[in-house]
């Protein structure tokens, strides 16, 4: 039944009692249970079931896709129109998270995850001076148009080491493979043997073999000692690792790129409703 204005209802959930615009609309009846909370149940069982979140999170994702024209569009005009309250508002946005002692993402990834901006900026400024033209063509769908360039690992020596993939191949690559930085006290690992090039190669060998848990054969008994130590203390990390390598990130900054593996969960497509809003029967 549609409620006229100002009519109120008590929700059956809270049992608060509400005016028409509290309550949505089903069909063509208001809903017994108000909006707050309908919204509140809907955050929780987004919080807690996960096949519902893939299934949500895939249709926003299909969502951002029809409409990215759009709205790309829309947010363009209107920054173009309010160029200075927009200014204003990114003003007092930065002033209220320096305040709360927010940290900006860039600081913390150059102060938490080293080598990933600066991986980011050499490819960047590689092809704004002409030593790497960037392709136009996806190296994994090979489809046309723009590509972005794909770091298998943060060390300064594969910096240039990437891979062109379209904006969608990126993506889904990222979706779950997590990029990390570790970084490691070499010395407590390698101790109490002296960290030298004989003993520090012994290490990279060790985490390069981890993800496939490999020891060698005939290793003698410090070169078994240094890889039991590196196997332990990655495996305490907890992480799916599929890639390992040690080596130099930034100057004098030593640590441990890796690629860890997280399968997404399989999305169940959101149920079709009728035009009017209604479940079909």
């Amino acid at each position: 039944m549609i409620m006229i204005e100002g009519e109120t209802r008590q929700c059956k959930k809270c049992g608060e009692v509400k005016e028409a615009y509290g309550f949505g609309i089903t069909g063509n009846s208001h809903r017994h249970v108000c909006k707050k909370c309908v919204l509140a149940r809907y955050n929780e069982r987004y919080a807690t079931d996960p096949v519902f979140k893939a299934s949500i999170d895939l249709a926003q994702k299909e969502k951002r896709a029809r409409h990215r024209g759009t709205y790309a569009k829309r947010n363009k005009e209107y920054r173009e129109a309010n160029k200075e309250q927009h200014s204003a508002n990114r003003s007092i946005k930065y002033r209220e998270r320096k305040a709360a002692g927010i940290v900006p993402r860039y600081k913390r990834v150059r102060t938490e995850q080293p080598g990933k901006q600066a991986a980011n900026d050499t490819i960047k400024h590689a092809i704004k001076n002409g030593t790497i033209i960037r392709p136009n063509k996806c190296e994994q769908c090979d489809k046309e148009g723009h590509t972005e360039a794909h770091h298998h690992s943060y060390l300064k020596e594969d910096r240039f080491d990437i891979k062109w993939l379209c904006i969608q191949c990126h993506r889904d690559y990222h979706a779950d493979h997590f990029m990390h930085v570790v970084l490691v006290d070499v010395d407590k690992i390698i101790a109490p043997y002296l960290v030298d090039e004989y003993h520090t190669k012994i290490f990279t060998e060790a985490v390069y073999n981890f993800p496939t848990l490999t020891m060698p054969p005939g290793l003698n008994n410090t070169k078994f000692a240094i890889y039991e130590k590196v196997f332990n203390f990655m495996t305490n990390l907890n992480g799916n690792w599929v890639y390992c390598k040690y080596g130099l990130l930034l100057r004098d900054v030593y640590g441990i790129t890796t690629i860890r593996y997280v399968p997404r969960l399989v999305a169940t497509p959101p149920k079709e409703r009728n035009k009017n809003g209604s479940k079909p029967n």
